[in-house]
């Protein structure tokens, strides 16, 4: 790949590999590099989307960055893309649009990679800006994730792991109901269906099956755990009625 993300990658990989490295591992760790520079690119991207950067934005970044495991040395590289990409005229289309070629078109990948973003849009626990949800629609659109995919995460499909813990006693069952995306009073059949079309995408074995670095798939590791408890809160009352 090249472009601006090209550049980023090339000013700084002879700090990142020794000549005696394997060659092998060199291109694997390059394509670790190009998933985070065009990660944080897109981070940065979406944060400045309504004009300026807030600190929670900042906060959930460094977030980010914790829950992915990043060596200290990544998370230097991570932090020095996310403020070039700040400043750069580079169009968060072209972000996604090479997102979309390094993920190969994996829907599992590409939902991870969305679901950071999204994470970014809700810092703060404040619902995104209108030109943020723009430019995440064009995010699924362009990763060729489901139409609808943003908008039903809107409505809750998609739980940031800031407000994990916000959530009442009382509320948990609606929570529940919002996440696997079916009504109240449903049938076992009808959330068995639901879950099982949410879970294909997210379900760890599946992941695992597809040999993805365990860093990339931070959210969707969540999310999948979320489905799994939702869908035991609502198995759990539809089983007592």
């Amino acid at each position: 790949m090249g472009g601006p993300f090209g550049s980023l990658i090339g000013a700084s990989i002879g700090h990142w590999f020794d000549k005696q490295t394997n060659a092998g591992c060199q291109n694997e760790q390059k394509a670790l590099l190009y998933y985070y520079a065009n990660f944080f690119s897109c981070a940065a991207k979406i944060a400045k989307a309504d004009g300026s950067i807030s600190s929670a934005e900042i906060d959930t970044v460094q977030s980010l960055i914790n829950r992915m495991n990043l060596s200290e040395r990544l998370q230097e590289f991570a932090k020095s893309v996310f403020r070039k990409a700040k400043q750069s005229d580079q169009s968060i289309r072209a972000c996604f649009q090479d997102s979309y070629v390094l993920l190969k078109g994996d829907p599992t990948m590409s939902y991870s990679f969305l679901g950071g973003m999204y994470e970014i849009a809700c810092a703060g626990n404040t619902k995104p800006s209108e030109m943020q949800i723009r430019c995440l629609l064009l995010g699924e659109e362009l990763l060729k994730l489901p139409k609808g995919t943003i908008r039903t995460w809107l409505k809750g499909e998609y739980i940031p792991k800031s407000t994990l813990f916000n959530r009442s006693k009382q509320g948990d069952l609606n929570w529940a109901y919002r996440l696997i995306g079916v009504e109240e009073g449903c049938d076992l059949r009808k959330l068995q269906k639901e879950y099982r079309k949410k879970i294909s995408i997210l379900h760890p074995d599946k992941l695992c099956g597809k040999n993805l670095p365990e860093e990339l798939l931070t959210f969707t590791h969540e999310q999948a755990s979320l489905l799994n408890e939702a869908y035991r809160l609502i198995g759990k009352q539809i089983k007592f009625k």
